[in-house]
């Protein structure tokens, strides 16, 4: 009886152990987390990637489309994937994180609110627990989780929001991820699931990534894993808002060379000043400040993207009359603006005088910009002004 009895309790022994994952009975979160990362490749061998780029097919909304995702080793990301059949670009340029995504909104924005977690989770590299040091990380321990046997590890991250890992006792890759999710920016829990975890170089990386909330359901299914690719660093900045494109690269201090002529037929005067354009309002509004014949100016460009044009406002402290002008962007690349139908004219003595701008030969390092006068409504014009802008700083 006694010797059975020691059996029965050997046995029982045995069994615990067996359910008990090993790394757990001995009992240390470091050691997790050690045998997590030499699963995944070790330290070493991921100190040596720069930077993964995935491709392959992104399903979402029972549509499939090619995706792109670039993550690099210093925190930046950057994403092209699709939601239903509408392109998303997705950033963070480690600073910021944005995107242009026309199922919120149209143009690039900077991403906030509930949507900026799920993205800071996207950078991390190759995972928080690489990290783990960083937050505060509790090992749970076993647990069972969608019917899979599994050892937990929560993190807290400075921000105070939690996450729950999920890692698989054998071979102590991640098999899923409970963390803060968005359903087109509500708050909600969002479960990611890894699987497919193949060798590229020397370390492990998983080939399929399946995100889950509320009632959505998107994958990645990775074709192509490389390491190591060249990168533009202009991949990660922030396109500007629609329309923009042209004004923002003359943000800057400028030199300026001015040729007036008083009116038709007239010899032109040349002088000189300087220009300050900023732009303001997330990019949206361009505005130009500068001295002429000890007057201020303050020139405003914007644009419109409801009805497709751009807008001059220029303003003086002379004469304190707002001018309005409206045009479009031509073939070559050049701007044309009028005042013809915003009754925003001077007057040169007893005559109206419209007026008309063209910016022409944009870009980083000078462009120019003319005022022409017209006194019959637009049927003739003559230059009034003629500003060739070079960069000073």
């Amino acid at each position: 009886m006694r010797e059975m009895a020691l059996r029965t309790l050997a046995w029982s022994i045995v069994c615990v152990l067996v359910m008990v994952p090993s790394a757990w009975a001995e009992g240390s979160l470091d050691e997790v987390l050690a045998r997590h990362m030499e699963a995944r490749g070790g330290e070493d061998a991921w100190s040596a990637v720069h930077n993964v780029r995935a491709t392959g097919t992104y399903d979402s909304f029972s549509k499939k489309g090619p995706f792109t995702r670039l993550q690099t080793q210093d925190g930046k990301l950057y994403m092209e994937y699709h939601l239903g059949n509408r392109p998303v670009t997705k950033a963070h340029n480690g600073e910021f994180a944005w995107w242009v995504n026309p199922m919120r909104e149209p143009g690039p924005k900077k991403i906030d609110g509930a949507d900026l977690p799920v993205v800071e989770r996207e950078r991390d590299f190759p995972n928080a627990l690489f990290a783990a040091d960083r937050y505060e990380t509790t090992l749970v321990g076993p647990a069972e989780f969608e019917g899979m046997e599994v050892l937990q590890i929560d993190i807290k991250r400075a921000d105070g929001s939690e996450e729950s890992w999920y890692l698989d006792p054998d071979s102590f890759l991640e098999v899923a991820l409970e963390s803060p999710g968005s359903d087109f920016g509500r708050p909600m829990v969002q479960r990611t699931f890894f699987d497919d975890f193949r060798k590229v170089g020397d370390v492990m990386i998983p080939h399929y990534i399946e995100s889950q909330w509320y009632t959505r359901l998107r994958v990645q299914h990775v074709d192509s894993m490389e390491l190591n690719v060249d990168v533009e660093p202009s991949l990660f900045t922030m396109p500007p808002p629609p329309g923009m494109e042209p004004w923002v690269a003359l943000a800057g201090n400028w030199k300026v060379v001015v040729e007036r002529t008083p009116g038709p037929g007239a010899e032109p005067t040349q002088s000189e000043r300087t220009s300050e354009i900023e732009l303001a309002l997330g990019d949206t509004l361009l505005q130009e400040r500068y001295e002429s014949d000890g007057e201020g100016v303050l020139v405003s460009l914007t644009f419109d993207r409801f009805q497709n044009v751009y807008r001059r406002t220029a303003i003086d402290s002379g004469r304190g009359l707002l001018d309005v002008q409206i045009g479009t962007q031509q073939e070559d690349g050049s701007i044309i603006l009028d005042n013809l139908e915003t009754g925003t004219f001077i007057m040169g003595g007893p005559r109206k005088v419209n007026l008309r701008t063209t910016y022409s030969d944009l870009s980083s390092e000078g462009f120019v910009a003319v005022v022409e006068g017209s006194f019959d409504g637009g049927e003739s014009w003559f230059e009034a002004s003629r500003s060739t802008y070079q960069r000073a700083d």
